[in-house]
């Protein structure tokens, strides 16, 4: 289980930064949708008047797929995270099956049976908890730069 946890903890380490990263570039690239929807809402009986609107649209657009391109890596990197953690747990469960069916004359069969099923849920639980310590600890982008002005 040891070894498993190192492995864990360094797939978890190298997608941290990729991460943040993207959560970097959603604030960025999320501001000017908002700051264009803002202007838009405040003068659209003047882009209505003057038929600005297909201007405003590209604009948009193009401001919504720099955001949705930033959106759609931070999702892949997630699921890189899910895929690496859960073959990594896979391994080790599949190593802890072949160890209970290699020792099933010498241990009791209940015994086996419980430890598997005990197993299986901490390993579960483990990779979810990597996963939503990953999330958390990407979401918090203005804390070290808080620290840094301090």
């Amino acid at each position: 289980m040891f070894v498993a946890t190192i492995f864990l903890l360094l797939i978890l380490r190298k997608a941290l930064f990729g991460l943040g990263e993207c959560l970097r570039a959603d604030a960025a690239y999320r501001g000017p949708i908002h700051d264009h929807l803002s202007n838009i809402v405040g003068g659209l009986v003047t882009i209505r008047k003057y038929e600005r609107s297909n201007y405003f649209n590209k604009v948009f657009i193009r401001d919504l797929e720099k955001s949705t391109n930033v959106i759609f890596s931070y999702y892949t990197i997630n699921r890189w995270i899910a895929v690496h953690l859960d073959a990594i747990c896979l391994l080790f469960a599949t190593g802890a099956a072949c160890f209970a069916i290699f020792m099933k004359d010498e241990i009791p069969s209940e015994v086996l049976a419980f430890s598997l099923q005990l197993l299986a849920e901490v390993i579960m639980f483990f990779s979810v908890t990597l996963r939503f310590a990953a999330e958390v600890e990407s979401y918090f982008l203005s804390a070290p730069r808080l620290y840094k002005y301090t």
